[in-house]
């Protein structure tokens, strides 16, 4: 099993950002939808980590899509499916840049392909099944729509630190309590009280 501890996966960052012009947001379909339609052909892989930068998306252009520029949202709270059982689903939190030069990446929030080659995301996600293994370099991912409850997590938690936020994923989705969580990831009081505020949000909604 994986070390549990690990906040994210050793990615590094770099301080490059082009201008891009997007187009209005009414237009831009969501990468669940790109998909489904063939604009958008993905492949999303682990980077062994349980949390925090811990997913590669990697996405082309499809066999539908035309020559213009194509744009996608990936929303938060986004479910990955694991391709191996007894290996935690994920859920995503946010697209934190493109990769490159091995382990860095630059920041982006945005989706965006050009032209026909393809392009390598790194994704924030946490994982969703506390009693299962953390994904590895080789685990698979299929993209599904947004969880409601997980969503609102996402985006309420986007500010809390990886440990906080994790609680409060497992917290919906294990009903985890805090001794159970620092056997597996050491958290403070602090995170932990912080994570649940932000799952209390999440289910009151439900």
């Amino acid at each position: 099993m994986l070390d549990e501890t690990a906040e994210s996966v050793p990615v590094m960052m770099v301080n490059s950002k082009p201008e891009i012009m997007s187009l209005p947001t009414l237009s831009i379909p969501s990468l669940q939808d790109a998909i489904a339609s063939d604009w958008v052909a993905a492949e999303f892989s682990g980077l062994g980590g349980s949390s925090g930068d811990a997913v590669l998306a990697e996405l082309a252009k499809g066999p539908m899509a035309g020559p213009e520029l194509l744009e996608a949202i990936l929303p938060a709270g986004s479910v990955l499916v694991s391709d191996d059982a007894s290996v935690q689903n994920m859920m995503v939190v946010s697209v934190r840049g493109i990769l490159h030069a091995g382990s860095r990446y630059r920041p982006e929030t945005q989706i965006v392909l050009k032209d026909s080659d393809a392009v390598v995301y790194v994704l924030a996600a946490y994982c969703m099944e506390f009693e299962k293994e953390n994904p590895s370099n080789d685990t698979r991912f299929r993209l599904e729509r947004p969880d409601s409850p997980l969503a609102r997590i996402a985006k309420k938690g986007a500010s809390l630190t990886v440990p906080a936020l994790q609680a409060a994923v497992w917290m919906h989705t294990d009903s985890i309590s805090y001794w159970q969580m620092n056997e597996k990831f050491p958290i403070s009081k602090q995170d932990w009280a912080a994570g649940q505020s932000v799952f209390q949000i999440g289910r009151a909604h439900v």
